[in-house]
């Protein structure tokens, strides 16, 4: 029997089962690494991702902060009312137009007793403390241009006008003492339209007096 021949063919199957089974690790041990690349990749970009995520929520915060920041510092701007009131006495009419800026007034004030010259002019320096306002009413009346202080009660649907003794100071008359006064008419709430002629009247009498 030849046992050289056998046992170099038996040497050749061993190194060629050795190399194959090196080729099997080697392939192996490249597949772990490029699993483990991938999932180092995963890793990477999942933390990336939760990074921007957190990012991102943090700037929505901020800016919902900021916005809700700003709006509690900026106050809310109080509304202007354009008011109308009217009293009508036979065929005798007192118009009345407020503009309420918060606790200013401004307005024009109008009164046309029947076929008699009334007194027409404009609502100046009002100030509304509670229902209660005060205003320097600048009117012509007979031709001449006088100031009066006018006190009134503004409620829901109408607005009083009071009255009490009246007393010189400066160039105004003024109410000597306004707790005192008493209401004398009640203007009730209409649409501005109602009174157009009238507090037109009151307009064209201040245009008027700007000229004097």
């Amino acid at each position: 029997m030849d046992f050289k021949g056998k046992g170099k063919k038996y040497k050749r199957h061993l190194k060629l089962a050795v190399l194959h089974k090196s080729v099997l690790f080697l392939a192996f041990i490249n597949s772990i690494f490029k699993i483990c690349q991938i999932q180092f990749k995963m890793k990477k970009q999942l933390f990336a991702l939760a990074f921007f995520s957190a990012l991102l929520f943090s700037c929505q915060n901020k800016t919902t902060e900021t916005k809700g920041a700003t709006a509690a510092a900026t106050p809310a701007k109080p509304t202007v009312d354009t008011l109308c009131f009217e009293f009508k006495l036979k065929q005798d009419i007192t118009s009345c137009q407020l503009i309420v800026d918060g606790n200013k007034v401004s307005g024009y004030f109008d009164w046309s007793p029947y076929e008699k010259d009334g007194g027409h002019g404009i609502l100046q320096n009002g100030v509304k403390k509670g229902d209660m306002i005060t205003a320097d009413w600048k009117y012509m009346i007979e031709g001449s241009i006088q100031t009066e202080e006018l006190l009134f009660k503004l409620e829901s649907n109408k607005l009083s006008q009071l009255q009490g003794e009246l007393t010189e100071k400066g160039d105004k008359l003024v109410m000597k003492s306004p707790e005192k006064a008493v209401v004398h008419d009640v203007l009730l709430k209409v649409n501005c339209a109602q009174i157009a002629q009238g507090i037109g009247n009151a307009k064209s009498a201040v245009e008027f007096m700007k000229k004097q």
